[in-house]
């Protein structure tokens, strides 16, 4: 009879045993997991921003505004943004040297991108001619007719 008896209980300890260690483990890769993925690709959701300030977004700031009276130092950049003297474009420039639809900032592929949209006096960026499609990157200086940008995200 103690057999009967003896087999079951110990059957049961070493089964608590084995729960005990398989919870450990189970902790044990989830912190490891959570220290990885933080280590290697912080997360923006995760960095430090001040309350009361909008979140960090993609702008145009104005490094010299020419003849042109601008509204605003600072331009943020949405999904797009249309430059040009046509009221309708996002960015208005009153000068005699930006086209009525001149340049076009767009967000996709992970990034902003820049083209000219066959303008007279063209868009330069970082003192070259856009011809086509061109990836921007923080700090790039961007010229429309007399008036530079730099951008910054």
């Amino acid at each position: 009879m103690p057999i009967k008896v003896l087999i079951p209980a110990l059957l049961s300890i070493i089964l608590q045993y084995c729960l005990v260690v398989l919870i450990y483990y189970f902790l044990f890769r989830i912190i490891k997991m959570l220290y990885l993925e933080l280590k290697a690709d912080p997360s923006p959701a995760l960095s430090f921003q001040p309350a009361g300030l909008p979140p960090q977004r993609a702008s145009l700031l104005v490094l010299d505004s020419g003849s042109s009276n601008l509204q605003a130092f600072r331009y943020y950049i949405g999904e797009t943004m249309t430059v040009g003297r046509n009221s309708s474009n996002d960015l208005i420039i009153d000068d005699g040297f930006v086209s009525y639809d001149h340049a076009c900032i767009s967000q996709y592929k992970a990034g902003y991108w820049l083209t000219d949209l066959n303008s007279t006096n063209r868009t330069y960026l970082n003192g070259q001619l856009v011809a086509d499609e061109v990836a921007l990157h923080h700090g790039d200086i961007i010229k429309i007719g007399t008036v530079t940008f730099k951008f910054e995200r």
